[in-house]
């Protein structure tokens, strides 16, 4: 299990690297204490977060392109509510955060995923 650690976390790792180089965004992320998200910003814009969980970035359309396999991106702005998934899948995902349980899973935007899981 901890090669899989590993392999995730080199993952994770090697992608903040290449989104950083290949777009204007700079990242937010402290892994000394253990954040799962990384948050891209445009100056003070968040324009994207990248989980260390999940291979999974939201961002704006700067990362259309840039993505490495095997992170799956989705285009969306982070204050926008166009996201939805059954609430089974996002606690599998993300386990239990005491904030996941208040998601409308019908209707949440990348700010608000982030806000419940971190």
């Amino acid at each position: 299990m901890a090669n899989a650690s590993r392999r995730s976390q080199d993952l994770f790792v090697g992608e903040l690297d290449r989104l950083t180089r290949f777009t204007s965004a700079h990242v937010d992320w402290d892994d000394a204490a253990g954040e799962d998200w990384a948050r891209f910003l445009d100056g003070d814009l968040v324009v994207g977060y990248l989980s260390r969980k999940i291979p999974l970035l939201f961002g704006d359309s700067m990362f259309r392109g840039v993505v490495g396999v095997p992170v799956v991106y989705v285009e969306a702005r982070s204050e926008d509510p166009v996201l939805w998934c059954d609430a089974s899948v996002l606690h599998a995902a993300f386990g239990h955060c005491p904030r996941l349980a208040g998601l409308n899973s019908n209707s949440f935007s990348p700010d608000d995923l982030w806000y419940a899981t971190v």
